[in-house]
């Protein structure tokens, strides 16, 4: 588990560009916002949550969505478990 807030920023920050994973794809088109954390990346409708359910819904695992929430869920979500 990562443990500070630095580690979380630059996992996320790496996730955005991250090859192998689709946040790419799943995260185009909406703004991303960490509510346990200063971090947001991305435009249009937002979809918050847990610094951790970012990260693990980014990466393309589905556990943790019913932790997000925002106008952009619907949409994301449908990418995250497509």
């Amino acid at each position: 588990m990562v443990q500070s807030w630095h580690e979380v920023r630059v996992a996320l920050d790496f996730a955005l560009f991250a090859p192998p994973l689709p946040v790419r794809v799943n995260g185009r088109g909406l703004r991303l916002t960490a509510t346990d954390l200063d971090w947001s990346a991305g435009s249009g409708p937002e979809v918050r949550g847990t610094r951790e359910a970012l990260l693990t819904a980014v990466a393309g695992r589905a556990d943790l969505l019913p932790e997000l929430s925002g106008p952009g869920l619907t949409t994301f979500a449908s990418r995250v478990q497509s």
